[in-house]
């Protein structure tokens, strides 16, 4: 029987968390993992020599902490591997105080691919 045709599930009992929804069950995405810009998916530029697993974007500006801090792109470990983190079947966003080199940036355009994507930020739109 296909799930339109199939009468909704009975509410949960009282004091009961409700069951699975139809996309739960066939394993639609049910987590978000959020992350802070500075100094998470990106690191402190100039630390590639300090920290070996940094790697630097040659060409890209990072504006760190809303022009605090302004030099090379340099994304951390994390920033490189989020797709084999526990979060690569989770949305992902960001959360920051900075300006993310602003509209149309490289930098902004870095960070998303470092998210996976528009797919895996839900259109990778910047609020």
């Amino acid at each position: 029987e296909d799930e339109a045709s199939s009468p909704p599930p009975p509410p949960p009992a009282q004091g009961q968390a409700p069951g699975p929804t139809p996309a739960a069950s066939a394993g639609a995405s049910l987590c978000i993992c959020l992350f802070d810009v500075d100094r998470t998916i990106t690191a402190r530029q100039g630390a590639v020599s300090s920290c070996p697993g940094n790697r630097e974007l040659p060409g890209v500006t990072d504006i760190a902490f809303g022009l605090q801090s302004k030099g090379p792109m340099v994304l951390s470990e994390l920033g490189q591997a989020l797709g084999s983190t526990f979060c690569k079947r989770c949305h992902k966003g960001v959360v920051t105080a900075g300006i993310v080199g602003g509209a149309g940036s490289k930098e902004r355009n870095e960070v998303l691919t470092a998210l996976g994507g528009p797919a895996a930020t839900l259109g990778g739109a910047w609020t």
